[in-house]
């Protein structure tokens, strides 16, 4: 692969030897290593009923809009930031839901959007598996829609799922496919006061085209000549030779979609390869212009359009090419889980959680695993990037550190949302299967250390308290002897984790010669297609490679710290600070404003401002701290088990017993003191964010010294 210039300033390096001769102190440490549960150090977290009354201590409703899409259609901006139809900017913290049942009570999703609300979801993703175009899917989605419009939360609308790309080439496939979304889009809403059809329903946000289907996926090498597949082949076989007639390309090239075949890059890749995927890449574009036209044009509906939200088999070459499909429509999406490994015995990984499951847990604070975070997400530049579907995926114990590290990576590169998989219910709901026993793997979002985390990170996102940096990585690609050729880019993302094929694994996507994975946690990586690859800069704020490749990285804003060797995020801007990691083998943490002293194994703190003043100078702070949570009864055992194809013993867990009814909380132990001269009471919150009891505090010059309640999750400091 060619060099390219790569500018980087002397001075920034300077400074940052100096600053990690200060932090990057060796402690000898394994943050991995998980304890065995036991629920002896626990609360049971069991809220009440939220009587929604105004003498909660805090509450994120009334920073989303009155009603959604008040302001008009939701556009974006040169930037690829979001704003309203009045220009205003608006940030999205997203959830995905089915809001309940689609064929549920109106009640229920009600119920949902207000508790969504008050914890500052505004916009959440409807996902109905499997649909067909049925009228009670139908008044599914234009109920739960006008119910949470009337809480202020935005819909983004998905129906369609993987039709192994035959929806890019199939004209039954693309005429079925019309249909549906003419049904969807053109029917009056029974719900809506005036009766508005969702095109013409600013409330209605974003259209994704498709969820997880592309050419460029493993499942594209059953399209051959000999398989069950001989006869798509023989048809797309058909198209292709048409494309190169009209291309003026050789005639008698053959299809070759061999992924594996090419994927050592030391190896230059076959004509017939490199065309393939060009046909690939050209067709998809094409139905995807062709798919926003129809939406725009017969429809009638101006909404932002989502192309897809996939992965490639080949993320050094073929990533760019899947990107610069969508780049045909308004906002670019990728789903990216952070999972690690869970066995099912009964084959059920995918969906279920079971006795006798086997699994591990990691953090994206420690080790390699930050690597797996969500938003390290190469952005096309002046495009609104969103994550559609994420999750630090269950029975993995380190849930805590997600809300916080998605509000502040999200803030420092502008990716522009990032939707949580998922919640079913319309509270902190345990999720137990009432058929064949075990956890449902997904609703698990509404554990007190996922969605319980959301307050103090969703403040912040909203407020926008953590600084945009400016680009590590500004790449320029062309098509002609650059993409079609199928040249490797400077930087690439992961394969991440697909939690519903068990036992996969995340390659990592290292580019010879181009700049180190750590720098998506430096500032924005983005990407311009059809330019010049001449053109492209980088800029690792002084970071040292060494250290961007061991997870060792200080943004280039200075705000955030990701020090992955020793297992600790640490977030210090002015209005929100906080840690999340390994507290106890890390010892004490201290950020500008904040004094950090827990004896818990893992947790994450974050304190933000709720007067929109600096942490020192703040009239009223919320504390937030959550550690780690199992539903009651749950049983583990630490046993060693095999994982993968070599069958490589891992040190990991037994699940015993999978538990119901309620969650238990690992107690909160030690100390939090805030420098501030002027704050001097401190309330204890509950899940509901009412008063629940004053907190012990202590004077000490400068600072408030909190003595924590092991209940502790909510304070609020004033």
């Amino acid at each position: 692969m060619r060099k390219l210039p790569i500018a980087l300033s002397a001075l920034a390096l300077a400074s940052h030897a100096t600053l990690h001769a200060q932090e990057d102190h060796p402690r000898n440490i394994k943050p991995g290593d998980t304890p065995v549960w036991d629920a002896a150090d626990c609360w049971a977290f069991k809220p009440g009923p939220d009587p929604y009354t105004d003498d909660a201590l805090f509450d994120l409703r009334p920073l989303l809009d009155k009603t959604a899409g008040e302001k008009g259609w939701i556009k974006h901006d040169a930037n690829g930031d979001f704003v309203r139809g009045d220009n205003s900017p608006i940030r999205f913290w997203a959830m995905g839901t089915h809001g309940i049942d689609l064929d549920g009570p109106l009640e229920n999703v009600e119920a949902q959007a207000r508790f969504l609300a008050k914890r500052g979801v505004n916009m959440v993703r409807l996902f109905p598996y499997g649909f067909k175009g049925e009228d009670k899917e139908i008044d599914g989605i234009l109920k739960t829609v006008a119910a949470y419009k009337k809480h202020g939360i935005y819909s983004m609308v998905t129906i369609y799922w993987r039709s192994n790309a035959k929806v890019f080439w199939d004209a039954a496939t693309q005429d079925e496919y019309k249909d549906q979304w003419r049904k969807v889009l053109l029917r009056p809403n029974p719900y809506d006061p005036d009766k508005k059809p969702l095109k013409d329903d600013p409330a209605f946000a974003i259209l994704q085209i498709q969820n997880e289907d592309s050419f460029f996926w493993w499942s594209q090498m059953g399209v051959n000549p000999t398989g069950d597949r001989a006869d798509d082949h023989q048809r797309l076989d058909a198209l292709f030779k048409a494309w190169l007639a009209r291309n003026n390309l050789p005639p008698e090239t053959e299809m070759e979609n061999r992924f594996w075949a090419f994927l050592d890059k030391t190896q230059v890749p076959s004509e017939a390869y490199r065309l393939t995927m060009r046909f690939y890449a050209e067709t998809m574009r094409a139905f995807n212009t062709a798919t926003a036209a129809f939406i725009r044009d017969e429809i009638g509906c101006p909404v932002l359009i989502n192309a897809g939200n996939w992965q490639t088999a080949d993320q050094a070459r073929l990533l760019d090419l899947e990107r610069w499909t969508h780049d045909a429509n308004d906002i670019i999406g990728v789903n990216r889980y952070m999972g690690f490994d869970h066995q099912n015995h009964n084959g059920r990984a995918g969906w279920l959680i079971e006795p006798g499951d086997h699994f591990t847990s990691a953090s994206c604070v420690s080790e390699a695993n930050w690597r797996a975070f969500s938003a390290n997400v190469k952005q096309v530049k002046g495009k609104p990037a969103i994550i559609p579907e994420a999750s630090l995926v269950y029975p993995n114990l380190y849930q805590s550190e997600g809300p916080l590290l998605a509000a502040s990576y999200l803030s420092l590169t502008g990716v522009d949302a990032l939707f949580w998989f998922q919640l079913s219910g319309a509270g902190y709901e345990v999720g137990v299967n009432p058929y064949i026993g075990g956890l449902w793997k997904w609703p698990t979002q509404s554990a007190p250390t996922n969605i319980g985390a959301f307050p103090a990170a969703a403040w912040l996102y909203h407020k926008g308290y953590v600084k945009r940096g400016a680009p590590a990585v500004d790449e320029k690609r062309g098509l002609e002897g650059d993409m079609w050729e199928l040249k490797t880019p400077v930087i690439a993302e992961d394969s991440h984790f697909d939690p519903n094929q068990p036992g996969t694994i995340r390659a990592q996507t290292d580019i010879k010669d181009g700049v180190p994975f750590g720098a998506f946690m430096v500032g924005p990586v983005v990407v311009e297609y059809g330019k010049p690859a001449a053109g492209t800069t980088v800029d690792l704020a002084g970071n040292k490679p060494a250290d961007l490749n061991r997870g060792v990285i200080r943004s280039n804003t200075g705000e955030l710290f990701m020090n992955a060797p020793e297992g600790l995020f640490t977030l210090n801007a002015p209005c929100a600070q906080g840690v999340a990691g390994f507290l106890k083998t890390y010892g004490p943490v201290s950020t500008a404003a904040l004094d950090i002293r827990l004896d818990n194994h893992y947790a994450a703190v974050v304190a933000v401002s709720l007067d929109n003043k600096p942490l020192a100078e703040s009239a009223k702070v919320l504390l937030q701290i959550t550690t780690v949570s199992r539903p009651d009864g749950w049983e583990e055992s630490a046993v060693r088990y095999p994982v993968g194809q070599d069958r490589k013993m891992v040190d990991g867990f037994r699940i015993d017993a999978v538990g119901k009814d309620f969650w238990n909380v690992q107690n909160t132990l030690g100390t939090v003191a805030i420098k501030n001269a002027a704050l001097s009471k401190a309330t204890l919150a509950d899940a509901n964010f009412y008063a629940a009891g004053d907190v012990p505090v202590e004077r000490q010059g400068g600072k408030l010294l909190l003595k924590l309640p092991k209940n502790a999750m909510y304070i609020v400091i004033q």
